[in-house]
């Protein structure tokens, strides 16, 4: 009679970032069950005893040795510093939608004043035509690469806040919406130094690569342990075990799949949708940059 043991889910661990790898993995070194029995040293006080325990020398219930996991535990701590590339991950996702409200916010401002210039009511009129020739210039402004955009943007601020255009500026109700373009424009920089200085700090990529690698084979050498003692040497706690790494796998595939889908959404994203204006559709005057950042 065949007994019915527990398969392990597959996962592709290549697809897991740093930090993912590491929770992934750290999680399943922290659940594997120990044989409290082989705790006998009472000679050696608690913290000794403790240390024992993390690195698993109590871990025989799967077969896992200590040596094993101190290895990984190793690797996971160098790990550790790398996990910072999940906050270029989020710097990222971050700059996009700053990127985004900067642009509107430049859009309605441009906008503002263009229609201005044909509104019935002569004081919008007198003051759109006034600031028009000077921020013409802007003309096509969300449509510039990402990297030019924190200088022009500036200088349309600077502009509109010109002085002279102080009575267009008010009389158009310009103020709220040029500070808070501005806003978003000095937290995008912000936010864009802060992620180039993440990635020059994780490093070199060969390491990263090497460093993974050694990870995800420790993971799949405990793992190949788990599901052995589960066949040849079958206990509960070991069924139980690989009960919950399949439903950790399961979780973590899940979340993997639902990333993936949102970035292709992200691929879809058109500029051009940021504002519909016709009037403003020709090749932008506007051509000094900024230095070039992702």
């Amino acid at each position: 009679m065949s007994v019915p043991y527990v398969q392990i889910e597959t996962i592709s661990m290549s697809r897991l970032r740093n930090g993912e790898l590491y929770t992934f993995v750290k999680r399943t070194i922290e659940d594997i069950p120990y044989d409290e029995e082989e705790d006998d040293g009472e000679e050696d006080g608690p913290q000794v005893q403790a240390v024992i325990r993390n690195i698993g020398k109590s871990a025989s219930k799967i077969n896992v040795s200590s040596e094993l996991i101190e290895r990984v535990n190793e690797k996971l701590q160098a790990l550790s510093y790398l996990t910072r590339e999940g906050r270029a991950y989020e710097e990222t996702a971050q700059l996009e939608t700053l990127d985004k409200l900067r642009s509107e916010s430049a859009m309605y401002i441009l906008n503002r004043v263009s229609a201005a210039c044909i509104s019935p009511v002569e004081a919008e009129r007198t003051a759109g035509l006034q600031m028009q020739t000077k921020l013409k210039m802007y003309t096509g402004l969300n449509r510039l690469p990402v990297y030019d955009k924190s200088g022009v943007i500036d200088g349309l601020y600077a502009d509109v806040t010109r002085p002279e255009f102080a009575t267009s500026f008010t009389k158009l109700a310009l103020a709220e919406p040029a500070a808070q373009m501005k806003s978003y424009n000095d937290q995008y920089e912000e936010i864009a130094t802060q992620r180039e200085a993440t990635m020059t700090e994780l490093g070199e990529n060969a390491k990263t690569k090497e460093l993974r690698a050694d990870i995800i084979d420790i993971y799949t050498e405990i793992a190949d342990r788990a599901f052995s003692t589960n066949v040849l040497e079958p206990n509960d706690d070991a069924t139980s075990f690989l009960k919950r790494l399949n439903t950790r796998i399961s979780d973590f595939r899940a979340r993997v799949n639902r990333r993936n889908a949102d970035d292709e959404e992200d691929l879809d994203f058109d500029d051009d949708e940021i504002i519909d204006d016709e009037e403003v559709d020709d090749t932008p005057v506007v051509t000094k940059r900024t230095n070039k950042r992702n």
